[in-house]
């Protein structure tokens, strides 16, 4: 009788931890996080320099990475979801001007990305989600074709942009395709040996990420 008793008390005791661990996953999930994106540096503006007319417009998107975690705090279907990522971004400029000067631009730069998202899951699966994102340039680089010479791109350390986009939820795993944009300008002058000419820099870029789920 006392084993019976026991078993059911053992058994009861299981069965609660199990729905409270359940309970807790749903309701909280962090862990680590990467992804690679594709980004592209969108500016399309002219300047005489040096006795040329100059033209400074987007390249080709170019591939990145990210990495960082990411933490979500769930309300019924609704969450919240801030991120904390490293995130290594490439871009490319054309430079054309007077006789046949024609140059691409490889523009490389780290920033520390703060993503913070509201969203809503259907179903336990599909999600989807918006919100601003807060960027801190880190560390930025720009090689030059070989045609000119002395040319910096200026950049802001600090811009505000948003994302957008949707994942799946599948287990502790976490599949997010995001659009990513400036609200501000990522560089507002560029350099030409000691002229320096106003730009209007941003970037977008597309985002596939994974995480993982540890709680």
């Amino acid at each position: 009788m006392r084993m019976k008793i026991l078993r059911k008390i053992i058994v009861a005791i299981f069965v609660i931890s199990i729905t409270t661990v359940s309970a807790k996953s749903q309701f909280l999930r962090f862990g680590p996080k990467v992804g690679i994106s594709a980004a592209k540096a969108v500016v399309d503006e002219s300047f005489s320099y040096d006795g040329n007319q100059l033209t400074y417009t987007s390249g080709d998107r170019k591939v990145g990475f990210h990495a960082g975690l990411f933490g979500r705090v769930t309300i019924a279907s609704f969450y919240l979801q801030p991120e904390v990522m490293f995130s290594s971004v490439k871009g490319q400029i054309n430079i054309d001007g007077d006789n046949n000067l024609s140059e691409a631009w490889d523009l490389s730069y780290n920033k520390i990305e703060v993503p913070v998202l509201v969203g809503k899951s259907f179903g336990g699966i599909l999600h989807i989600d918006a919100g601003p994102v807060f960027n801190y340039m880190l560390t930025n680089d720009a090689r030059e074709g070989g045609i000119l010479d002395e040319v910096k791109q200026n950049y802001n350390q600090a811009t505000v942009g948003y994302q957008v986009g949707f994942g799946f939820d599948i287990s502790d795993i976490t599949l997010d395709f995001r659009y990513e944009g400036n609200l501000s300008k990522l560089g507002d002058s560029v350099n030409f040996g000691s002229e320096s000419f106003n730009t209007d820099l941003r970037d977008n870029m597309f985002i596939v990420a994974i995480g993982l789920n540890l709680f």
